[in-house]
């Protein structure tokens, strides 16, 4: 029976217990923000992608070229998950332990998920909170001065994988940016990059990312549409992180 799910690493690509970070669309939009943003001012290389059954029957172009929706990007110490779809939700759990059994083929170090918290009303600087799925990971935020969330619920991509990674006893951190629910947030975006910075001595910059907020929230705006599409449809009606 063919596989639901496919992960596809490319030919010669070569790791050394690299760090995972995930940005699946969710609230602001902030991880699928913070990962492109990553990609692009690393300069990391496409070493994979996912196709699946569930995906949206659509094609994704740059530059008049077809892209898959769900691609990974990376060097010997750093893959990024980036996604430029919405994953429907029976899609989620099947697409979480695919991830995590490459990652635990290929001896990842860490599982970093990227979210949003969803906040009505932003005044001044939005913030950003760490969770862990075991103790290590805790200490390693505590170590670094990001805020632990103490109580609370994350849902989706990020939920998931951060679970799975506490079942499995791996090492994972989810990182939640403060969002608007109904609009891309590049400023939310920019804590998670300032947070990935003291936690992975990453040292980016966040101006271009500040500077390009208005082409960001253009360009982001039918992926919004379409993420709250997929939200609706997964009747989740409680308040959540995600």
């Amino acid at each position: 029976m063919a596989r639901e799910i496919l992960l596809v690493e490319k030919e010669g690509i070569s790791l050394n217990n690299p760090v995972l970070i995930e940005g699946f669309p969710g609230v602001g939009l902030v991880a699928s923000i913070a990962t492109g943003f990553l990609v692009e001012e690393l300069k990391l290389e496409e070493i994979g992608y996912v196709f699946s059954k569930y995906l949206p029957p659509a094609a994704i172009l740059h530059s008049g070229k077809v892209s898959m929706p769900i691609r990974f990007y990376g060097r010997d110490d750093l893959v990024v998950v980036l996604s430029e779809m919405p994953i429907p939700p029976p899609m989620m759990a099947p697409l979480a332990k695919e991830i995590l059994d490459w990652c635990e083929q290929r001896e990842f170090e860490m599982i970093i998920a990227l979210a949003g918290i969803s906040v009505p009303f932003q005044k001044g600087e939005p913030m950003a909170f760490g969770v862990g799925t075991n103790e290590e990971s805790i200490e390693r935020l505590r170590k670094v001065g990001v805020k632990v969330l103490e109580e609370g619920v994350i849902t989706g991509m990020s939920g998931l994988l951060l679970t799975e990674c506490h079942i499995r006893g791996l090492t994972g951190i989810g990182l939640l940016a403060q969002a608007r629910m109904g609009y891309p947030d590049p400023r939310g975006a920019a804590e998670l990059i300032k947070t990935l910075n003291v936690l992975l001595d990453l040292d980016l910059s966040v101006d271009p990312l500040i500077e390009q907020a208005k082409q960001i929230e253009e360009k982001m705006a039918r992926l919004m549409e379409e993420t709250h599409r997929t939200m609706e449809e997964g009747k989740q009606s409680y308040m959540m992180y995600g």
